[in-house]
């Protein structure tokens, strides 16, 4: 039986024995000592069951591993400045701290007074210098020597030129292969989690060739990406191309969408694009509706934003209205704008959408970041717990350390739920109701009609009346007038 303990101090070593059907489990926490610490646990009397744990303080050994950041071979322009890096671990592979580098150059810059540097959180010690040769020198490379806390540890050889020679570079990586760009895409996920965006990179390999289509190796690529919304890892924006003639950079993004990543080496550049947006569940943060008509929307964002695919939707309502054939409860998974529709019919309701389960008990949480509080990652009945979900705070990264924590300032607290009204459909009632009120104004048009032309005949009966009787008038006075005239024709 075996085990490793992990060189952390106060880290808890725990292991195991089994036998026949049962299992015992024992730990034991170690404290920070200069003298190692042992402790024997048997299981039965047989010394075979007899595990024997020695716990020894961390130390820096010449046994302790030491690496080469990038290659060990560069190719640099003359003066310009170079950057060289290592880092040193302990015995356990944990990084070493705080310990002294010295670093010393021989050949071409030998005169180059240099100062000793300390190892970072990662175990890392830099060198920067610029080429700056004595007059008279005529040596084209410099040995550059890093001696850590043991021997000398690390040995770099830098060949100055006058141009890198570069002919062309290709990009392999996100949508592009070799310097192609696929007619298909592939989204990249966005990292939406606690460690921020940074934490989810993709890798692009730029190939650096010759006039002659051979590699070149040492060459210093620069890397960038377009926009504001994407970044280069910055422990990676300038890479020197390796035995194969390549480096390799890795890219993140926050916001979804497609991404020019570029490689420039001896004034040549190479590009490739990548397209970045939400992949999967899990980091859904907020939920919204909107009713347009009778179709109520619910949109699922992460906290930067972007539509998240693939997350259950439910919803209910209150109102007259009702979903499909007249059920009040429906569900459905977000499409890949982060959307989802419901239909009502039937009349007004109030809708309620959800990424919590409408049939799960009161106090469920929603999916992924839902129902997060502002600066955390998840939600928590314990305040022990909850503690471990806050956002990490930003912090930049530099050529040796890389950035933490991006986006840790979009923290809003998650959405779980949402509501939109729709308002009853009336179109077929409001078109009755013209039509009754058009077939109405037309039979006041018709009885006006009909009034105005019993009032003509009216005025015109009275009309011919009245000259009836002027007639009758007439007759009468033409008859009295014959009579009198015939009495005097007798006389």
């Amino acid at each position: 039986m075996t085990g490793d303990i992990t060189g952390k101090t106060n880290a808890d070593y725990t292991t195991y024995a089994t036998a026949a059907a049962s299992k015992v489990t024992f730990s034991r926490s170690f404290a920070p000592s200069a003298v190692d610490d042992n402790f024997t646990v048997a299981f039965g009397t047989d010394a075979l069951n007899t595990i024997t744990v020695t716990g020894k303080a961390a130390t820096v050994s010449a046994a302790a591993d030491s690496t080469i950041d990038g290659t060990a071979t560069l190719r640099a322009v003359t003066s310009s400045a170079v950057t060289v890096s290592s880092v040193w671990t302990n015995q356990f592979g944990v990084a070493a701290a705080n310990q002294a580098v010295a670093s010393s150059i021989t050949g071409r810059n030998a005169h180059i007074a240099t100062a000793n540097s300390v190892t970072n959180a990662e175990g890392r010690a830099t060198f920067t210098y610029t080429d700056a040769p004595l007059a008279g020198v005529t040596a084209t490379a410099d040995t550059i020597t890093m001696n850590g806390p043991t021997d000398a540890d690390e040995t770099f050889t830098v060949n100055w030129v006058a141009s890198l020679g570069v002919s062309t570079i290709t990009l392999t990586g996100g949508n592009t292969t070799a310097g192609v760009t696929a007619a298909t895409v592939t989204v990249k996920d966005i990292d939406a989690g606690l460690d921020g965006a940074s934490t989810t990179t993709h890798s692009f390999v730029a190939t650096v060739k010759d006039a002659n289509a051979s590699i070149i190796v040492g060459a210093p690529v620069v890397f960038t990406i377009s926009g504001t919304t994407a970044a280069v890892l910055s422990t990676y924006v300038t890479v020197n191309t390796g035995a194969t003639g390549t480096a390799t950079a890795y890219v993140y993004g926050w916001v979804a969408g497609t991404y020019t990543v570029t490689a420039t080496a001896g004034g040549v550049s190479g590009t490739g694009t990548i397209t970045f947006g939400q992949v999967g569940t899990g980091d859904e943060r907020a939920i919204s509706a909107t009713a347009t008509g009778s179709i109520v929307t619910a949109k699922v964002v992460d906290r930067f934003g972007n539509p998240v695919s693939g997350v259950n939707v439910y919803a209910t309502k209150t109102g007259a209205g009702y979903f499909g054939a007249g059920t009040t409860k429906a569900t459905t998974t977000t499409n890949a704008a982060g959307e989802a529709e419901f239909v009502v019919a039937g009349g007004s309701a109030t809708v309620t959408v959800s990424t919590i389960n409408y049939d799960s008990v009161a106090g469920t949480y929603g999916s992924g970041q839902t129902s997060a509080p502002k600066g955390y990652l998840y939600n928590s009945s314990s305040a022990t717990t909850l503690a471990t979900y806050a956002f990490t705070a930003y912090a930049a990264g530099t050529s040796v350390l890389a950035e933490d924590g991006v986006g840790a300032s979009f923290d809003a607290a998650g959405v779980a739920s949402a509501t939109a009204t729709v308002a009853a459909d009336t179109t077929t009632a409001d078109t009755a109701q013209t039509a009754a009120d058009a077939a109405a104004e037309a039979a006041d048009a018709a009885t006006a009609a009909a009034q105005d032309a019993a009032d003509a005949v009216a005025a015109l009966s009275a009309q011919v009346a009245t000259l009836i009787s002027g007639l009758k008038a007439q007759l009468t006075a033409l008859t009295n007038l014959v009579i009198k005239i015939q009495k005097k024709v007798k006389a």
